[in-house]
């Protein structure tokens, strides 16, 4: 991933329980089946950990990291630049 940061200092967490919860403010989408599956996996009260992903050019934040290395953009376009 080019132009940005991960901030490891920094931990993101979605909320606990049956509920759960996503990252980005609890928006649903196309993913709502697969967010359901993951919690379904994840044992009872256990938050997924995520780090902030920023800018490297402005430190806004665009996206957040998991515990696998997967990165999670929102509002943000791709470029090649």
């Amino acid at each position: 991933v080019l132009n940005c940061e991960v901030d490891r200092s920094q931990l993101l967490s979605t909320p606990a329980g049956p509920q759960g919860g996503t990252a980005a403010g609890g928006k649903k989408g196309k993913a709502k089946g697969q967010r359901q599956q993951q919690q379904q996996q994840a044992p009872q009260g256990e938050a997924e950990v995520f780090h902030p992903v920023l800018c490297a050019a402005c430190s806004t934040q665009v996206g957040v990291q998991d515990a696998d290395g997967m990165y999670h953009f929102f509002h943000v376009f791709p470029s090649n630049a």
